[in-house]
């Protein structure tokens, strides 16, 4: 099985072995997997991380995008066992047929987690590298942001994101973090 995920994106399941044998045992080739977009909560108080401690240990505000197969859907991943992917650009879609991951797994991807001054600079060093070809083509120009904007941008879905310990699905993913044991 292959997956493409960017440094900010994790991979999260109950048991590796588990999800993978489920895979095969659904029949299909290539699947979605649920993303959860992790922003901090500003009211939370979220200290900057330790890095001794896996960074899904250590945040647990986000929203859950809900996907819409099979049109692309925002921040989504996708697994195959093709030989390529036929991704089309930024790999949220592929020209192959697939289908939503439905048990507890998901792709925790770190969008305005943790909200801090290095994200900060990680996000806004992306867009001066961005190709002449890739701006003309609209590919990626989300990138292309001022401090402002992704301030802007944080307080936007912000006002969205919920403590995602009350969530069934996530509780099953992470029993160690959640009611009653936080």
């Amino acid at each position: 099985w292959k997956m493409v995920l960017n440094t900010t994106e994790f991979l999260c399941c109950v048991d590796r072995d588990d999800f993978f044998s489920s895979l095969a045992t659904l029949g299909q080739n290539m699947y979605a997997i649920r993303t959860i977009l992790m922003v901090d909560d500003p009211a939370h108080g979220y200290t900057n991380p330790r890095y001794g401690i896996p960074l899904v240990k250590q945040r647990y505000h986000g929203r859950i995008i809900p996907p819409n197969p099979p049109a692309p859907y925002y921040g989504g991943r996708l697994i195959h066992n093709y030989s390529h992917g036929n991704y089309s650009a930024g790999r949220h879609w592929s020209r192959h047929s697939f289908i939503v991951y439905m048990y507890p797994a998901f792709i925790l991807k770190f969008f305005y987690s943790p909200w801090n001054t290095a994200m900060k600079n990680r996000k806004l060093q992306i867009g001066p590298t961005l190709s002449k070809h890739s701006i003309q083509h609209g590919l990626g120009t989300h990138h292309l942001a001022t401090l402002d904007k992704l301030e802007k941008n944080y307080i936007h879905f912000a006002t969205s994101t919920i403590d995602l310990r009350t969530i069934p699905e996530y509780q099953v993913l992470f029993p160690d973090l959640c009611f009653p044991n936080y």
